[in-house]
């Protein structure tokens, strides 16, 4: 499947883009998407970005929404301990 613009835009590394809508580490992030419905997860955190001098997010995801025809971008972090750090 074609990437969506935004993803292309952002030069996100082929190794580190899936077609999946869950993400977990120590706790676990899922989209539902709907029929029609497109997901792409980006691992952001030591694959897209791998300096260790920068804090980051785990997760990017890019999702289409069929029936509201809108596109929505969330970054994820998923804490298991230090809260503060998010």
């Amino acid at each position: 499947m074609t990437l969506p613009p935004i993803l292309t835009v952002l030069e996100i590394p082929q190794k580190c883009l899936s077609q999946h809508s869950s993400a977990h580490k120590m706790r676990r992030f899922t989209i539902h998407p709907g029929n029609g419905d497109t997901v792409w997860r980006a691992e952001v955190d030591g694959c897209w970005l791998q300096d260790t001098t920068m804090k980051k997010v785990d997760y990017l995801f890019w999702w289409y929404s069929a029936s509201e025809r809108s596109e929505i971008t969330i970054l994820v972090e998923l804490k298991g301990s230090n809260f503060g750090e998010a």
